[in-house]
C-alpha cells in the first residue's frame, strides 16, 4: 500500500472517460482506476497492475490490485495502457503577482482557478514560496485552501525575506536588513 498524500494522478481525464466510462463525474463520486500502471515511489519499478481508489475527491488507496479491495458503489475505470505517477513539489514560489493581493477578498471561484493555472494543472501537489512580503497574505490563502476545501497544492513558506542589500530588482520595495 502507498501512503497518497503526496500523490496525485497526471492522468488524462478524458482519455479514460471515452474508455467506456459514464461521462460527468462528479467530485462525490466514488471511482477505481484499475489494471494501470501506477509509478508510486522515485527509484522503485512501477506497480504494473495496480487499482487507485478515489472517493469526494481524493485518492484514498493504491497499489497492487490485489492487495485493495474495490468497496461496493465504486464506478470502476479500466486504465490498461494508462500511467499514474507521484505529484510534483515546487521548491522556489512566490505569491507576489498581484493576481494574489488580498486574498481574503478573492472568490472562492477566482481563488482556486489562480491555483489551478499555476500550480495543479501542472500537477504541484505541494509548493514552497521562499519569500513573502506580505506574511499574513499567504496565510489568508492556506487558511482559505484548509476551511473552503479548495482544490490545492499543500502551500509552505518561509515568511518575511532578510538580506544584507535589498536587491535591485525589487524596488522600491525594501527588505529587512540584517
Amino acid at each position: 500500500m502507498f501512503r497518497l498524500a503526496n500523490y496525485i494522478l497526471l492522468l488524462s481525464v478524458s482519455a479514460l472517460l471515452s474508455g467506456g466510462a459514464k461521462k460527468g463525474h462528479s467530485q462525490a463520486e466514488n471511482i477505481a482506476i484499475v489494471n494501470i500502471v501506477l509509478f508510486a515511489e522515485p527509484y522503485k519499478p512501477p506497480v504494473e497492475n495496480a487499482t487507485i481508489l478515489i472517493s469526494e475527491g481524493k485518492f484514498r488507496e493504491a497499489g497492487p490490485a490485489e492487495s485493495i479491495r474495490i468497496p461496493e458503489g465504486y464506478q470502476v475505470i479500466n486504465g490498461t495502457g494508462r500511467y499514474a505517477i507521484a505529484g510534483y513539489w515546487n521548491s522556489h514560489v512566490h505569491f507576489m503577482e498581484p493576481k494574489w493581493n488580498d486574498a481574503h477578498q478573492l472568490s472562492k471561484d477566482s481563488l482556486e482557478h489562480h491555483l489551478r493555472q499555476m500550480f495543479t494543472s501542472r500537477g504541484f501537489v505541494y509548493v514552497f514560496d521562499l519569500a513573502q512580503i506580505d506574511f499574513q497574505n499567504i496565510q489568508s490563502i492556506r487558511n482559505r485552501v484548509q476551511w473552503e476545501n479548495l482544490k490545492s497544492p499543500t502551500i509552505l513558506a518561509v515568511g518575511v525575506p532578510f538580506t544584507s542589500k535589498s536587491p535591485f530588482y525589487i524596488s522600491p520595495l525594501k527588505l529587512p536588513e540584517l
